[in-house]
Parts: C-alpha cells; structure tokens; sequence
C-alpha cells in the first residue's frame, strides 16, 4: 500500500497532485470520512483504510452513461492516499471550475 508519509511530503499540504509525464497519475489525499466516485478502471493504489464500494445503475444507469459506478471512502481515523489515472495513457489537466459559468 502507499506510503502515507511519502504523499504529505510530496503534495506540501495540498489536497492533490499530479505526476507524470506521459502517463499521469492523480494522488489525492482523503480526510477521515470524505470519498471520491470514480469510474471503473481509475484506481491505481489506495492506502490501507480507503474501502471501496461499487454500485450497478440498471437500466437506468445504462441510458445514463453510469453503468457502474464505484466510491472510495476514507474509513480510517487518519489522512490516506490514492492514486487514480485514466484507463489509456493519458494527460491530466487541472481546470478552475470557477472560470467556467
């Protein structure tokens, strides 16, 4: 599993980071109780106390594009790492949300 220590070195108290080059990986960092939704094949890593759970959209889920849908939640006590990347190689882009109404 990660190494929780090497990650809050490496993100220098942000929330995320990410690294790479070619191949990006997103290290993201979970407080006690908060998760991500992610999509199936995304997770690369997690650290001891991330415990993921996945639902099945039915029919519904299929006309919506959400199929399957998995959360990875931070069920420990401490702050845990995770490490999420598409499922091709792929670049990561940073977007300030704000910046588009």
């Amino acid at each position: 599993m990660a190494d929780l220590k090497l990650y809050e070195q490496d993100l220098g108290g942000e929330k995320w980071k990410v690294v790479g080059s070619d191949s990006q990986i997103l290290h993201v960092v979970l407080e006690p109780g908060e998760f991500v939704q992610i999509d199936q094949g995304a997770m690369c890593y997690t650290d001891n106390d991330v415990k993921m759970s996945t639902k099945f959209g039915g029919i519904s889920g299929a006309f919506s594009g959400e199929l399957v849908k998995s959360t990875l939640t931070n069920d420990g006590d401490q702050t845990q790492a995770i490490g999420l990347a598409g499922c091709n190689p792929s670049k990561i882009i940073a977007l300030d949300l704000t910046q588009y109404p």
